[in-house]
């Protein structure tokens, strides 16, 4: 090689390496303020605790390990309503949005658990990373980030977590009717349904239902219900007792004769599972009837 060539090749070098030094490493996105409510709209995941404020290292440590592996959801809607999903644990509230404090206010639990709805909203910021809609959250209790996982649907009541759709996961307070253990069955299927039907508005191909574990299996072109000594316990927890609970499973397994109901589309996974719900949830509105 001549001495000039190699003096390029050098000087090259150089100039790369010092461009690559010069770029910032691990840099925070910029943040802004949450000006409206419409920012809010949606289902935000809880993606990050970053700061926790008065808790021992093993409180900190617990308190993240219960997140990542429960994960916890909030969603908030147009109509004042506001779901949270901590796991497998359902809880509705209210909301309005304060606009002078980045705020949201949250109102008194409507329905699901009965205990306070302990995860206030404020100090919000929104900010853009890896091409995806994040917000940060200040509390009392700490700072933490939520990824966004789902936009607002034209129809909000068509949103897989609106209260309408999980009515199936308020704990009965007394024993109940076989028609009402129908009627919760029925809106448990309208959950999944609304879960397919989302991914599809949306153009997922694929559906998450980690929050929204039951005893349907999905699979492509067919769904099925786990066999009776693997329903989850989370599911039968919902009602109000262990043997209702399975009185439940009865009913829905009636639906299952064959052990699975197919229904395959061109359009993919998510398509057909729409389907499937879509004539699952007519014939059992019919029936119930």
């Amino acid at each position: 090689m001549s001495k000039i060539l190699l003096y390029v090749c050098v000087v090259a070098l150089v100039v790369m390496v010092g461009c690559k030094s010069d770029a910032p490493k691990n840099e925070m996105p910029s943040t802004a303020k949450v000006d409206k409510a419409e920012t809010l709209y949606g289902t935000w995941k809880l993606n990050k605790v970053d700061t926790l404020f008065g808790m021992s290292a093993e409180e900190m440590t617990k308190l993240k390990t219960r997140y990542s592996r429960k994960g916890l959801l909030m969603s908030f809607f147009p109509d004042n309503t506001l779901t949270r999903i901590d796991g497998q644990k359902y809880t509705s509230t209210t909301w309005n949005f304060d606009g002078l404090n980045a705020a949201a206010k949250i109102g008194k639990v409507v329905d699901g658990r009965a205990e306070a709805f302990d995860f206030d909203f404020n100090g919000l910021e929104v900010y853009t990373k890896n091409d995806e809609q994040n917000l940060k959250v200040e509390n009392e209790n700490g700072i933490y980030h939520f990824r966004k996982v789902g936009d607002m649907l034209q129809n909000v009541t068509d949103d897989p977590f609106h209260p309408v759709n999980n009515q199936w996961r308020v704990i009965a307070p007394k024993s109940e009717t076989y028609a009402q253990m129908q009627q919760r069955l029925l809106n448990y299927t309208k959950h999944n349904h609304a879960l397919f039907k989302a991914a599809k508005a949306r153009g997922k191909d694929k559906v998450v239902n980690a929050n929204s574990i039951g005893i349907f299996v999905y699979y492509d072109g067919a769904v099925k219900i786990v066999d009776g000594g693997k329903v989850p316990t989370s599911w039968m927890a919902n009602f109000y007792s262990p043997d209702e609970a399975m009185d439940a499973y009865a009913f829905m397994n009636e639906y299952f004769k064959k052990g699975f109901i197919r229904k395959k589309s061109g359009d993919g996974f998510v398509a057909s599972g729409e389907a499937i719900f879509s004539d699952l949830v007519a014939k059992m509105e019919k029936k119930i009837k």
